[in-house]
């Protein structure tokens, strides 16, 4: 019992200094609609920006798509648009092992979550992929094996509409 009472706080003082730590991050407007904070100035990478911690958590940050509304939101709507985007994503990233894509709603907008692995670089992945408005964002956690994959949420939890 002394066990887990001190694991869990231990637990929560870790999430609060982690937590904390994002008010010292660096506002990042992604574009009109979307800013995100990121630990440090970004690098451009291919079509989004990536950023590190200083324990490791690789934040990256993509605008990936623009089409228009109404056909961005049937394909939205067909039943193998999830499995598409994961397909896209792993071909994408050669070695990337994908879980089960999870639908949801952030803001009132469609958006997916899915964790997986590089397990040939020894690295858990969150991916948040966002709909919104004709457009696909995705923001993307990387960490070492040793870490738990919720603190991608660290990142995940600092996106705003402008």
């Amino acid at each position: 019992m002394k066990k887990l009472i001190l694991t869990l706080i231990s637990a929560i003082t870790l999430l609060n200094f982690a937590y904390a730590q994002t008010d010292n991050w660096v506002n990042y407007k992604i574009d009109e609609k979307l800013s995100v904070k990121l630990p440090t100035q970004p690098e451009t990478i291919n079509r989004g920006v990536m950023a590190h911690t200083p324990d490791s958590l690789v934040c990256l940050a993509y605008k990936l798509a623009e089409v228009d509304s109404a056909t961005l939101t049937r394909a939205v709507s067909s039943p193998g648009f999830p499995d598409g985007l994961k397909a896209a994503m792993s071909a994408s990233q050669p070695g990337l092992n994908l879980g089960e894509m999870k639908a949801g709603k952030w803001h009132g907008y469609t958006c997916y979550n899915v964790d997986g692995a590089k397990p040939a670089m020894g690295l858990k992945v969150g991916l948040l992929i966002l709909i919104v408005d004709g457009r696909i964002y995705t923001l993307g956690a990387m960490m070492p094996d040793r870490h738990d994959i919720n603190e991608k949420n660290i990142f995940f939890n600092t996106l705003k509409l402008n």
